[in-house]
């Protein structure tokens, strides 16, 4: 099975469910496990080749819409590739995923084992912090220029999930652009 995988969440959750030796080629900063850096890149948030896709011949292309261009998407169905999106939107959508990478790549049994430590370890965060203090949190997402998320991002489930506050969930932009100032006022409040 040739894989080609369009996101950096792609490719880690393969290698989780044991399906990463069949990835052909992936995007730009899909680089965990290790072994990850070493799969050609054929492009990124700006784009794909789509040249060098049908070039590879992939069985299977998984495609995220949160970070590939739609006009990428369309272009490989009106070529007649195999594409299945991944769109996990909750925290929970992940094991989901897992378990429908599994049926995708044949790799079932991994993928539900890995799908269910998921969804356990999640329960038992969100147990271990739901008594205890709460604290408001600023997240960094980039430096140059600075930015954070909002409430709509896995970062801000992530947050709630250990009974944090995100300072900027309340942002009308997903990922905002903030000010030293910004955070400085913000946790005065």
């Amino acid at each position: 099975l040739r894989i080609v995988a369009l996101a950096p969440h792609i490719v880690e959750m393969l290698y989780d469910i044991g399906a990463g030796d069949n990835i052909v080629a992936t995007v730009e900063y899909a680089n965990h496990p290790e072994a990850a850096k070493a799969i050609p890149r054929i492009g990124g948030h700006h784009g794909i080749s789509i040249e060098r896709l049908v070039a590879l011949k992939p069985d299977l292309v998984l495609f995220w819409l949160g970070g590939n261009k739609a006009q990428d998407l369309e272009k490989m169905r009106q070529l007649g590739l195999n594409v299945k999106l991944s769109q996990p939107k909750a925290l929970e959508d992940v094991a989901k995923e897992l378990k429908m990478l599994g049926e995708l790549t044949g790799h079932q049994l991994q993928a539900l084992k890995v799908a269910n430590q998921f969804t356990n370890k999640l329960q038992s965060i969100r147990q271990l912090y739901q008594n205890k203090q709460q604290y408001s949190v600023f997240y960094q997402l980039w430096s140059t220029p600075l930015m954070t998320v909002n409430e709509d991002s896995w970062i801000n489930q992530l947050i709630t999930s250990c009974n944090a506050t995100n300072v900027f969930s309340q942002s009308p932009t997903k990922t905002p652009q903030v000010s030293i100032e910004n955070v400085i006022v913000l946790n005065r409040i």
